[in-house]
């Protein structure tokens, strides 16, 4: 395994390029489906989140073998990127060829990273595992000894502070779902009694407004959809995504795309209730050390 790199300082933000059609789409809710890219190209867009938008984990590089597995890696650098950390300073720690803000610089710096934190064939999905109390209480989350999301968190010089405010109805009942989780497929007592993480989920907000969620999600893979997660085990969970705030509007970002198709998609009312509020995804709050 290679060694992690350095943790990553946060810098300024890179100013962007300009192009000619670029100040058609001023508006996130007004970008195009699609983009013709070329993989080396500057990324397209006037801010952060245009660049962002069209960022797939899926390329056309040869010299990448990861695609499939770079989900977390790819969330976790859209988060960063999108918080204000420095692209310079990622490409220069992950020791890329040169630092130009390139779609097959940024492809590079999800499998660099992926690989950096240990990442392989079977990819970093079920690195989380969630803990109850005796009331059946979301407590947090463990961890595998050889975890690798802890590693992508630290090589950004990020941390992690997950919602937890879910409540299962059945305490004693609950016992028994401990006992059997990783052996059914199914959690055998129904999870239906949330606690509405709603009011965290907008402090969190109120209190960082260009903050970023780090999703887990479970992803239609033909689709392209994310569906929120059946129950609190991270097999449930089988992608990752970034989630952010824009005025009262809350938007994700899914690499799970081909190449130059738009990753930005804005919640409807029903898929915030689904995938923010009343979830059994785990949703971490993103910060700078």
């Amino acid at each position: 395994m290679l060694l992690r790199p350095i943790a990553l300082l946060a810098l300024i933000l890179i100013a962007s390029t300009g192009c000619s059609n670029r100040q058609k789409y001023n508006s996130l809710d007004n970008l195009p489906d699609s983009l013709v890219i070329n993989v080396n190209s500057t990324l397209w867009g006037n801010d952060r989140v245009q660049q962002l938008s069209f960022i797939s984990q899926n390329d056309q590089l040869d010299s990448t073998k990861f695609d499939a597995y770079r989900c977390s890696a790819a969330a976790a650098i859209n988060c960063y990127l999108y918080m204000g950390g420095s692209w310079e300073k990622l490409a220069s720690t992950l020791a890329l060829p040169d630092t130009a803000f390139t779609y097959a610089n940024v492809y590079w710096a999800q499998e660099k990273l992926f690989l950096l934190s240990g990442g392989n064939f079977n990819g970093i999905l079920g690195q989380y595992y969630p803990t109850w109390d005796k009331l059946g209480e979301l407590t947090g989350y463990t961890v595998k000894s050889n975890n690798l999301l802890s590693f992508v968190f630290e090589n950004l010089d990020m941390y992690i502070k997950p919602l937890l405010p879910i409540k299962i109805s059945d305490p004693e009942g609950m016992k028994e779902v401990i006992r059997k989780m990783y052996k059914d497929s199914i959690l055998p007592t129904p999870v239906n009694d949330f606690k509405d993480k709603k009011e965290l989920v907008l402090n969190y907000f109120k209190s960082n407004p260009n903050g970023a969620l780090f999703m887990g999600v479970y992803e239609n893979s033909k689709t392209g959809e994310s569906l929120p997660a059946k129950d609190e085990r991270i097999s449930s969970q089988n992608h990752y995504i970034m989630c952010f705030k824009r005025g009262s509007d809350f938007y994700t970002l899914d690499t799970w795309r081909a190449p130059g198709h738009k990753a930005l998609t804005k919640l409807t009312d029903k898929k915030v209730e689904e995938m923010l509020y009343r979830t059994h995804n785990m949703l971490l709050a993103m910060y700078f050390k």
